[in-house]
């Protein structure tokens, strides 16, 4: 079995099967390049991003923490003729809420320069722990312009507690987020 290929900070990009993939730009109060890791499966078709420390937090004494946030840019090139389709993401954390606590967490890729963009957003209620997980659900894949050889990627995930609670709530997003990828042929039409 291949392994993947781990990328940290502004790493140069990783080629896998006919996509390279890189990250060029990292930002936010949830990820640092010493603590998030962009994972590029063999076959190039699935980004999987691992944080160390995404975490929302909210004590009796302070809301400081209670929302954080990451913003990736990620660098795609494939052949010429083509576009980039994301065809969907799968995000999962842990939390743990106390009474009368409120967690979001919420996710969106677009390419830059792009006003369309895909959103998967879930909210949790307190008291409550566990396991999360949401997907993107839009049914029809994300597609860059035609007409060059790549496009970036621009990824956010944010996650923020709210409510009226006293008691210690956790909110994170230790485990994963993952984009599916693929490529499509454009028409002569597109570009």
């Amino acid at each position: 079995m291949a392994l993947p290929v781990l990328l940290i900070g502004a790493a140069p990009a990783t080629a896998a099967g006919d996509l390279s993939v890189g990250l060029s730009g990292m930002a936010g109060s949830g990820c640092g390049k010493d603590d998030t890791r962009v994972v590029i499966s063999p076959d190039g078709r699935e980004v999987t991003t691992l944080f160390d420390r995404l975490r929302a937090s909210r004590t009796p004494t302070s809301d400081a923490e209670r929302t954080r946030d990451c913003k990736l840019a990620l660098k795609v090139s494939y052949p010429k003729g083509n576009r980039l389709a994301v065809r969907g993401g799968h995000y999962r954390g842990w939390h743990a809420l106390g009474p009368g606590a409120v967690a979001t967490v919420k996710f969106s890729f677009r390419f830059s320069g792009d006003t369309e963009f895909t959103v998967a957003e879930r909210t949790i209620s307190g008291p409550d722990d566990g396991l999360w997980e949401v997907a993107d659900s839009t049914g029809r894949p994300l597609l860059s312009p035609c007409g060059g050889d790549g496009a970036t990627l621009m990824v956010d995930q944010a996650l923020h507690l709210g409510g009226k609670n006293i008691q210690p709530s956790d909110i994170a997003i230790t485990a994963e987020d993952r984009l599916y990828l693929s490529l499509q042929p454009c028409a002569d039409s597109d570009g």
